[in-house]
């Protein structure tokens, strides 16, 4: 589980070198990328 900034939550589905496939529970529009998370 990871939080960003914005608060919102949402899953790590794939970590790779360089690339993280998140699917994000509620709203995209306060993410952009390079945001830093917050693990749980």
């Amino acid at each position: 589980m990871v939080e960003f900034a914005s608060g919102v939550k949402g899953i790590a589905l794939n970590l790779e070198n360089e690339n993280v496939v998140i699917v994000v529970f509620g709203s995209d529009t306060a993410i952009k990328e390079g945001d830093l998370v917050k693990i749980h």
